[in-house]
């Protein structure tokens, strides 16, 4: 039988992902625009609001998390050096012609632009 570990209300509760880095738990709640993190060694856990209903959240390979939210992408500043900026590129509406002259279109781009974000903000991508 599973054992509660965490009364966080959650409306609808999805996407729970490990990260090793944080040795946490980070989830998110769609309906009430929460992003969580639970840490399980401290009994501790933090949360956050969000400006929209939140599909998912995940790390990057740079200590940062992108956010999936009902109107876009969106970077979470969770890490160290805080100053990757995260862009998207459509592919729908392309024709054949465009996807082939566009081959990277539809992919999500990371460039560090030496500016540093606010931690625990939400800012579009």
């Amino acid at each position: 039988m599973p054992i509660p570990v965490l009364a966080v209300g959650a409306t609808l509760g999805e996407g729970p992902v490990w990260v090793e880095r944080d040795a946490a738990l980070w989830f998110v709640d769609i309906k009430a625009r929460r992003i969580h993190r639970f840490d399980p060694l401290a009994a501790s856990s933090q949360s956050w609001d969000t400006p929209a209903q939140v599909g998912w959240i995940l790390p990057d390979n740079t200590g940062r998390f992108v956010v999936g939210l009902q109107h876009g992408l969106y970077r979470f500043f969770g890490g160290p050096s805080l100053s990757t900026l995260y862009a998207t590129s459509a592919r729908k509406g392309l024709s054949p012609e465009q996807l082939r002259d566009q081959p990277l279109a539809g992919h999500l781009f990371g460039l560090d632009v030496g500016v540093r974000g606010q931690p625990g903000h939400l800012a579009a991508i």
